[in-house]
């Protein structure tokens, strides 16, 4: 197709009708956009800052909603973090030192509200020391006997310290046939919250069966506990 050509200018170069037109529609509208910005200097000056106030709100706008994230991430991770439970199954053959190193650790990691402990234990032979902290629950739903020789004329079973809730659970069983175990003792230095459900056994031949020493609420509401239960002066049933 052959283009339709105006006559030659004088530098001798042709150029298409419709080409020359639009380049020089574009030359008028950009002298007519400079005149009219030297005219009327304020104009541009006040689009200029339209347009700068336009991009510094919406990097604003950017910026809090990305603290605003980072915040929600904040708050809503350790909370989820908080209602996490962990079971610990004990057993035969396992020794106690084994047992009380892995419920502690499971008390202590944040990850873990509640622990809860299952299983049969009937061969235990030494004692149980355990750590609650504030704000964690220790929930015992296992059966757990001390049928060993006691290494000493007496030997408690379990010491408690910490300012947790220790919960003995129904159907659970804390206990000893043997005359030298005494039972569960909550050292007086702790704010432990202790309380024996409906169905639940704490039986030992010796002693006491639970001796609170310090500051320790004790709720009973239910079960069998056998032998003297000794509580502080500012304690309750």
């Amino acid at each position: 197709m052959k283009s339709i050509l105006t006559k030659p200018e004088k530098d001798g170069i042709n150029f298409p009708r419709q080409g020359r037109d639009s380049v020089a529609s574009e030359v008028l509208y950009i002298n007519k956009d400079r005149e009219n910005r030297f005219k009327n200097p304020q104009t541009s000056a006040n689009q200029r800052d339209t347009w700068q106030k336009s991009k510094s709100g919406q990097l604003l706008a950017r910026l809090m909603r990305n603290a605003a994230i980072i915040l929600l991430m904040m708050m809503v991770v350790p909370f989820a973090k908080a209602q996490g439970t962990e079971t610990i199954t004990i057993a035969n053959g396992q020794p106690v030192t084994g047992i009380e190193n892995a419920i502690n650790e499971a008390l202590a990691d944040d990850a873990y509200e509640e622990v809860i402990i299952a299983g049969t234990k009937t061969d235990a032979d030494e004692p149980l020391f355990l750590e609650i902290p504030s704000g964690k629950t220790l929930s015992w739903e296992a059966i757990y006997r001390v049928t060993a020789t006691a290494p000493s004329a007496f030997v408690t079973t379990m010491v408690v310290d910490g300012d947790g809730r220790f919960v003995i659970d129904e159907d659970s069983e804390i206990s000893s046939t043997l005359s030298a175990w005494r039972g569960i003792q909550l050292v007086s230095e702790s704010n432990v919250s202790l309380e024996v459900r409906n169905g639940a056994l704490v039986k030992f031949l010796n002693n006491y069966a639970i001796r609170a020493e310090g500051a320790n609420n004790i709720l009973i509401e239910g079960g069998i506990i056998e032998l003297e239960t000794i509580l502080a002066a500012n304690s309750a049933i």
